[in-house]
C-alpha cells in the first residue's frame, strides 16, 4: 500500500473533505486503522509526504469546498427573504 501524507493544517480545515493519508495512486482517503489493518495482512506499507502540487491541489478544494458553502448559505438567504416577501405580500393581499 502507497500512501500520501497532508500535514494536519491541511486536513483540520476541511476534514469532512480531506483526511491526512490518501492511497497513492487512487487519490481515497484511509485511515489510521486502514493503515494498522494493512500492516496487519502482512502488506508493505510506503509513506511520502504530498508534493507541493498534491498540496496545492488540495488546498484548492478547501477553497472550491468555502466558496460553495458561501454560494449554499448566499441561496438560503435568498429563498427565505423570498419566502417573507410572499408571506408579507399574501397577507397584504389578504387585508384588501
Amino acid at each position: 500500500m502507497k500512501i500520501v501524507y497532508f500535514d494536519q493544517s491541511i486536513s483540520t480545515r476541511a476534514p469532512d473533505l480531506i483526511g491526512m493519508w490518501c492511497t497513492d495512486p487512487g487519490a481515497e482517503w484511509v485511515t489510521g486503522a486502514d493503515i494498522m489493518a494493512a500492516l496487519e495482512r502482512g502488506e508493505s506499507v510506503e509513506i511520502r509526504p504530498a508534493s507541493d502540487s498534491e498540496r496545492e491541489r488540495a488546498e484548492s478544494m478547501i477553497v472550491l469546498l468555502g466558496i460553495g458553502w458561501k454560494l449554499a448559505a448566499a441561496m438560503g438567504n435568498l429563498l427565505d427573504s423570498t419566502a417573507a416577501v410572499s408571506d408579507a405580500g399574501q397577507r397584504i393581499a389578504a387585508d384588501e
